[in-house]
């Protein structure tokens, strides 16, 4: 009797290959859903996919939410797709974690970009940032506030962090810099939208940059 032969897909030949050569001993997938609405069927094949190979290598699987968008995110968005998840039949045991909880070290890590001129803040637009960011086949530009010293960049991004534009919008971008492929230059890290709103965030403070 032949011996059945398995086919595997690239993301499990990948992983198998990482485990066999030591890279790694074991796997971690997540499903990092943004708490803003309902989940659909594309979230669905996600959420199957990442526990799946979890069991599959005898990993860990983890529900973390990207609540980095205050003023669209719900409790009840919340609630509503961690039983979505538990229906699905996955389970993240008690590794349900939160992004805005990791805000102060994400804050730290960008200071660390901006001391080594790895990054900067940006006063483009969104829509100034779509033409400067390039295409498949023109190359970007660099911004005109790359150039800014250190320390202009430290004071500015300490600005956003405390809310100074509290009762307008901030455009100011944090970025990092450097070349990406496909002509892509300085893609924004941290947006800042300081809307002035009474409890506009359900899990956080008005700290931090959005």
């Amino acid at each position: 009797m032949e011996k059945e032969v398995v086919s595997k897909n690239f993301i499990e030949q990948i992983i198998e290959k990482d485990l066999a050569e030591g890279k790694y001993e074991t796997i971690c997938t997540r499903f990092p859903p943004e708490p803003n609405g309902y989940l659909h069927i594309g979230h669905a094949k996600s959420i199957l996919l990442n526990y799946g190979l979890s069991q599959e290598y005898n990993g860990k699987f983890n529900l973390r939410f990207d609540d980095t968008n205050p003023t669209k995110e719900k409790i009840e968005f919340v609630e509503s797709i961690k039983a979505d998840v538990k229906w699905l039949g996955a389970d993240w045991e008690d590794r349900l974690f939160f992004a805005s909880n990791y805000f102060d070290q994400m804050y730290e890590a960008a200071i660390k970009l901006i001391k080594k001129g790895k990054a900067f803040v940006c006063d483009l637009t969104a829509e100034q940032i779509r033409e400067y960011r390039g295409t498949l086949t023109e190359p970007g530009k660099n911004s005109p506030y790359r150039d800014r010293s250190v320390e202009e960049n430290l004071d500015l991004f300490e600005r956003m962090k405390n809310g100074q534009d509290r009762y307008g919008i901030s455009e100011h971008q944090y970025e990092r810099s450097g070349y990406l492929p496909c002509g892509t230059y300085d893609t924004p890290q941290h947006r800042r939208q300081m809307v002035h709103l009474p409890n506009v965030r359900f899990r956080t403070s008005d700290r931090g940059c959005n």
